[in-house]
């Protein structure tokens, strides 16, 4: 859906915000995970569940941006 955007792009703003809105509830998952942060080493360190989840920051961040791209490409056919 996301790869859509220049022939779709009402798809592909759908597909971007689903994506956005799938990788928010991960990224919570990183505060209720047991043991994803290591408070005991003396500063806040990220364990192997926690580096795993981490990931869906930088995913994040590409949703945000195609979504934007997508949202833009339809503003400028309406225009």
């Amino acid at each position: 859906m996301i790869a859509s955007t220049r022939w779709f792009p009402k798809v592909a703003s759908l597909g971007s915000l689903l994506a956005v809105g799938m990788f928010l509830s991960t990224i919570s998952f990183l505060v209720t995970t047991p043991k994803a942060w290591l408070p005991e080493t003396g500063f806040l360190a990220i364990s192997v569940p926690g580096l795993f989840l981490l990931k869906d920051v930088v995913l994040l961040a590409a949703a945000l941006t195609t979504a934007v791209d997508s949202l833009s490409s339809i503003k400028s056919k309406v225009v």
